[in-house]
Order: structure tokens, then C-alpha cells, then sequence
């Protein structure tokens, strides 16, 4: 088996409302080996959006840990937060946020300019992650040619 890529301990989440507690996260554990694809499958309201957004860096949780790669999530201050999300993980929010202005391969590209990468490796870096998401006929189209879902 290959090594573990992530790992979640015992991560709980609850949030306070006027009238009581929700628990949304109870000790949930979670491995994933590299180079492996997982799915998180769940009904609504049932924590999905939460898990990915602690793992993202992106919420805090109340207990457990989260260790991405090299990074311990959990424990990460601002700046290794903007690290981890700017070197190891990617982010697809449910409401993308593309720039109107640019074509989808040049939106993916952004990142890699913003860390200093040139132009010819950013290109083909963002072709192969298009790809991967099975979006590489959608190259050149520009968000609002572009489906929400």
C-alpha cells in the first residue's frame, strides 16, 4: 500500500446555535494512500462541505488532527496556512470564483504564476490538471461558457 497522503484523527466539528449544540464531525478518521482518488458521498447537511473545508485550512476544527503530506494542518498558523493551500493543496469551491476576463486553462494557470513558475511549464501543468478533471475540451472557454456544476 502506498503511504498515507492524508490523514484524519478522531476529527470532530460541532457548531453552537441559541438553542443547542449540533455535533457535525464525531471522531471521524480518514487515510488516503497517494495517488489514490476518494469520494466523500453524503446527504445533505451531513458534514461534507465542513470536512473538506478543515482539510482545506480554510476552518478549524474543534479536536482531532489533520495531516497533509509534510504539513499538520491543525496546527498551522497563517502563514503555513497560505503556504499549505498555495504549495499542496488544491481547492475547487462549489462556487468557482474564476476571473471573467480569463480563459479556464488561464485561471489554472494563475497559482502557478503567483509562485514563480514559467510560463511553458504552467501551461502544460495546467493543460494535464484539466485533463485530469476531464475538462480539456473546455480549455479555452471563458467562465461563463462554462457550467456551475
Amino acid at each position: 500500500m502506498n503511504k498515507p497522503v492524508l490523514i484524519v484523527d478522531k476529527l470532530t466539528r460541532s457548531f453552537e446555535t441559541a438553542a443547542e449544540r449540533l455535533l457535525i464531525l464525531d471522531e471521524l478518521d480518514l487515510v488516503v494512500p497517494e495517488k489514490n482518488r476518494i469520494v466523500i458521498l453524503g446527504e445533505s447537511g451531513c458534514g461534507k462541505s465542513t470536512l473538506l473545508n478543515i482539510i482545506g485550512g480554510l476552518e478549524n476544527p474543534c479536536s482531532g488532527s489533520i495531516t497533509a503530506g509534510p504539513f499538520k494542518v491543525d496546527r498551522l498558523d497563517e502563514a503555513g496556512l497560505a503556504q499549505y493551500r498555495g504549495t499542496f493543496v488544491g481547492l475547487v469551491f462549489q462556487f468557482h470564483y474564476l476571473l471573467k476576463d480569463f480563459t479556464a486553462v488561464e485561471n489554472v494557470m494563475l497559482p502557478a504564476f503567483i509562485q514563480g513558475v514559467k510560463k511553458r511549464e504552467a501551461l502544460e501543468r495546467a493543460k494535464q490538471l484539466l485533463c485530469d478533471v476531464k475538462l480539456e475540451h473546455r480549455m479555452d472557454h471563458y467562465p461563463a461558457q462554462l457550467s456551475g456544476g
